[in-house]
């Protein structure tokens, strides 16, 4: 379910008038959210990208860029279970879940194993795939 809603309803999320290309083989995405998991499918999601602020890392430069913004927000947005603040209120909605209930927003559909972030889902579904084909 919870991939069906990242793959079918991403555009609503990220809509955007212009494709996005694919720095490593020129494909083309019509959202960031499909160039993310073009990425992960077809060229094994290296985080090329890190954010000097934190670390993070990221596969495609854009998702760098809109991460990078977040260091510069106002975190008007506070958990009432922690500490934690965020810049976007989708944010807040989703740590509570993940970090104060045990959800999980993605579940992997070959073992069942959930997952809080789509990055972490999209390299262990690749990594599970790849060990239920006999490691191909």
């Amino acid at each position: 379910m919870q991939y069906h809603k990242y793959t079918k309803h991403c555009e609503q999320r990220t809509a955007r008038a212009t494709k996005l290309q694919c720095e490593i083989c020129g494909e083309q995405q019509q959202t960031r959210c499909h160039l993310d998991s073009h990425m992960t499918r077809k060229h094994g999601a290296e985080k090329r990208y890190v954010c000097v602020e934190c670390g993070a890392r990221f596969t495609v430069q854009a998702n760098l860029a809109r991460h990078r913004k977040t260091h510069n927000a106002v975190k008007q947005f506070a958990c009432e279970f922690c500490a934690k603040t965020f810049n976007q209120k989708v944010a807040l909605d989703n740590h509570r879940r993940c970090a104060h209930t045990g959800e999980t927003a993605f579940k992997c559909e070959t073992c069942g194993k959930g997952f809080k972030e789509t990055s972490t889902y999209y390299r262990h579904r690749v990594a599970c795939r790849k060990e239920r084909q006999g490691g191909d």
